[in-house]
This record gives structure tokens, sequence and C-alpha cells, in this order.
């Protein structure tokens, strides 16, 4: 019996000694944790990051594109889904595809935002070579 409560006493231990759980943290959290006591301007200048993007990603929660992620993952010696794992996977569970509806509404707004772009551009070039036109022949005129 005196085996039993040392190994019970022993995984004690152990989990004193384990890092803080995940749990309830999101991606900022997890990455402040990993980035405890370090300098971030030395951290950004070797990242390849300006002075306040790796605080502003940190700090601010404002989230990185994905190379700027896999770039701070490696540094802290972690995977991306370590990270931003748990969050990605709620957010792109909410996500969901348009239907085939909303697919053809948006590309035709598309389609008419640009063409009505196309004709302006057109109907600005016309104007501005008719201006032309009327000061070259005025130009003649008077010459």
């Amino acid at each position: 019996m005196i085996l039993g409560s040392q190994t019970e006493s022993w995984e004690k231990v152990v989990k004193k000694l384990e890092p803080p759980s995940n749990a309830g943290m999101d991606w900022a959290d997890r990455l402040e944790m990993r980035l405890k006591e370090k300098n971030y301007q030395a951290v950004s200048r070797r990242l390849g990051f300006s002075k306040n993007r790796l605080y502003a990603i940190v700090r601010e929660k404002s989230v990185p594109n994905a190379i700027d992620a896999v770039k701070i993952c490696r540094y802290v010696g972690a995977s991306v889904e370590d990270i931003f794992g748990e969050d990605a996977t709620k957010e792109l569970s909410q996500v969901r595809p348009p239907t085939p509806e909303e697919a053809d509404r948006a590309a035709r707004k598309a389609w008419d935002i640009t063409a009505n772009e196309v004709r302006q551009e057109t109907d600005a070039s016309k104007a501005a070579r008719k201006e032309s036109s009327k000061a070259k022949d005025k130009n003649r005129k008077s010459g």
C-alpha cells in the first residue's frame, strides 16, 4: 500500500510541474504565454516584422496573416494548431458556403460594378478627347 500512495503523490508532483492547460485561453493568450519574458523588439527584428507589428498581434489581438502566424509559431516552437487551432476551428465551424443563389447574386453584383466602372472610364476618356479636340480647333483658328 505504501507504493500506491507514493505513486499518487508523484502524480500530484508531476501535475504541478506540467505547464498550465490551454483550456479557456484564446490564441492571443496562448501566444503571449509562449512569448513571456521575451523582448518584443528583438523577436520582431528576428521575424522581420516592424516594431509594432508583433505587439499589435499579441497585445491588441490583431489576427496575423497566415505567413506571420507560421513565422511566430515556428519561433516559439509550437505548431500553428497549438496556438490558433481551437479558435480557428470554432470560427470555421460557423462559416457556411454560399448557396448557389447567393453566389450568383454576388457574381452579378461584381460584374455590374465592373461594367459600370468601364462605362464611366470610357465616358470620361471620350469627354477628355472631345475637350482636347476643341482645344486643338481653337488653337488652329487663333493661330
